[in-house]
């Protein structure tokens, strides 16, 4: 509005003065009111259709102060009618009806709020139990798929295994606060979660079966895990408290803003207040999704990381990549680590996160700073000056967040791919087989799921099936082989194929005994087969691995029968 007045004042010859002043000082006010105000109280849309209103009004009033008499009404009718679609925009497309765009027919929102930042939603999937937390409708922060709360589970693992003594830790992003309950373990002392979202951390208590509850006001008062609503870059240069782990969560790099966490500003301000009295130096941990970054870019971050932090290592799971980098030279010893973890409370910790043992975790090394070091040759770093990552990395179009470029990114990543030596981790002879043997298939199932990401799902599932037979616990190719079986066993439901379907869910229950869907979809089975001991045995299992889903409860407490006698 101030910008048309300038305008219409200079095309009609009169001054500006103070008036124009005024008019830039209102705009920015405006847009203070607007954003700190309007917003958060009204939404997006009823704060869309103010501001029309009020640069209707606005020019409007330039309009008939200072066209001539003969314009007038041609001006008035236009801002009559700028007036009119504003308030329709505010009403017909406003938070009741937007609340309800982009998702199913069997979704349900139950949680949504506006804040400074954005648009933060809970949406519940009645058909599968599933619960996710929506961003902006761009960004997936979590769900409660047991798949996922396993990741982020091990995400929160992996930094507890290679550092000798975290009892401090601070997590940048919140998400669902899956990651910050899995750090609610007897050693650790201290665990802060920093969230610039005060949405999102609203958001997570939606998730509070799956995060131990770590988000809800009455579980952080007196606790060892907090939540701060704060930038977690101010917050890192700012405080005076030092912490044995830093780790920047899952973030999306090439978000204005959130760019700036992955620069070498930031990276020494984290280095600054790593712990120096705990053994072994404090640990910085940078998790990165490969679906969300450029094939160059990833070079650029690891050229950033080497620049502050000399001392780095890779380490993949699935779709995400971790850089452990350490203020001096690490070398882990599995000896160590499997002693911390005979512990009961860290034994129940694997547990949940799908593990049978840490060296599983161990296993997921995949280069050391040498080979990292050749990798990032060359490459520009990114600075506050030159975000680099967030000015590069969205020109990848439609291949953002594909598999392809998941793909392209773990060419490159396995084609680092160092075996275990005694430079990084240390064993006794009989647990370095098993490393060796773990690492060995690990390797098979990264080239499966890039296989995956291709689409040559018969390659995968091949591939899975190699993997398996070198080291029958690798979580990664148990989990992606059960998804196959289960989608196939849920084709033959739907043909009537119930025999077929039988045997194959039972094999993916085989594959990963912690297969909710196999398991479900079992009990139905025998149910229908008039096995209602067997379908009750299946029923416990299947809600002993997911308590919390309410979806299941009730399609397994109904005992449904599928309505056809199954032979067996």
């Amino acid at each position: 509005a101030c910008k048309l007045y300038g305008l219409l004042s200079e095309g009609i010859g009169r001054p500006v003065g103070r008036t124009y002043a005024a008019n830039t000082f209102g705009s920015v006010l405006g847009s203070l009111v607007v954003g700190l105000f309007v917003i958060p109280l009204w939404g997006t849309w009823w704060a869309t259709a103010v501001c029309a209103l009020v640069g209707a009004a606005n020019a409007a009033g330039v309009a008939w102060a200072y066209a001539g008499a003969r314009y007038r009404p041609l001006y008035a009718a236009v801002a009559a009618g700028v007036a009119v679609a504003s308030l329709a925009l505010g009403i017909t497309c406003g938070n009741t009806a937007v609340t309800r765009a982009g998702f199913g027919p069997e979704d349900v929102l139950c949680f949504r709020c506006e804040d400074e930042y954005g648009l933060v939603e809970v949406v519940e999937n009645k058909r599968v139990g599933m619960r996710s937390m929506l961003t902006n409708r761009l960004h997936r922060e979590g769900s409660t798929l047991p798949r996922t709360v396993a990741d982020q589970r091990k995400q929160a693992l992996l930094p507890l295994v290679l550092h000798p003594s975290p009892r401090r830790i601070l997590e940048i992003g919140l998400g669902t606060g899956v990651k910050l309950g899995a750090l609610d373990l007897p050693i650790v002392e201290r665990a802060v979660a920093v969230e610039i979202s005060s949405g999102v951390i609203e958001a997570a208590q939606w998730f509070a079966d799956y995060n131990q509850g770590v988000v809800s006001q009455d579980r952080r008062e007196g606790s060892s895990i907090q939540v701060a609503c704060a930038d977690g870059r101010n917050y890192v240069a700012l405080t005076s408290e030092r912490f044995d782990v830093i780790v920047n969560g899952l973030l999306t790099p090439y978000r204005a803003g959130v760019s700036r966490l992955y620069t070498v500003e930031h990276f020494r301000a984290c280095r600054e207040k790593l712990a120096t009295d705990s053994d072994g130096g404090g640990m910085f941990v940078v998790w990165v999704a490969i679906r969300q970054i450029a094939p160059e870019d990833l070079k650029v971050l690891t050229r950033t990381l080497l620049e502050v932090f000399p001392h780095t290592t890779m380490w993949l799971q699935g779709y995400y990549l971790a850089f452990i980098s350490t203020s001096q030279p690490a070398v882990w010893d599995a000896e160590q680590i499997q002693s911390r973890f005979a512990d009961r409370a860290m034994r129940e910790a694997l547990e949940r996160a799908g593990l049978d043992s840490p060296l599983g975790l161990l296993a997921t090394f995949v280069a050391g700073p040498t080979s990292l070091g050749r990798f990032a040759d060359g490459q520009p770093l990114c600075t506050e000056d030159w975000p680099i990552i967030e000015f590069r990395t969205p020109r990848l179009g439609d291949r953002l967040n594909s598999d392809h470029l998941a793909a392209t990114n773990l060419d490159l990543i396995c084609a680092l791919q160092e075996a275990i030596c005694p430079a990084h981790i240390t064993a006794a002879p009989l647990t370095r087989e098993r490393l060796q043997q773990a690492q060995a298939a690990r390797a098979t199932a990264n080239q499966a799921f890039i296989q995956k990401c291709l689409g040559q799902h018969m390659e995968a599932v091949n591939l899975f099936k190699q993997a398996l037979a070198i080291d029958h616990s690798d979580d990664l190719a148990r989990y992606e082989l059960e998804f196959y079986l289960v989608a196939h066993g849920e084709q033959c439901l739907q043909r009537g194929l119930l025999d077929q379907a039988y045997h194959i869910f039972r094999q993916a229950a085989q594959v990963n005994p912690r297969s909710v869907a196999a398991l479900a979809s079992l009990a139905s089975l025998e149910q229908a087969a008039g096995n209602p001991a067997e379908a009750e045995k299946l029923r416990r299992r299947a809600i002993a691995l997911d308590p919390h889903n309410r979806r299941l409860r009730q399609r397994l407490a109904s005992h449904p029968g599928l309505g056809i006698t199954r032979r067996r």
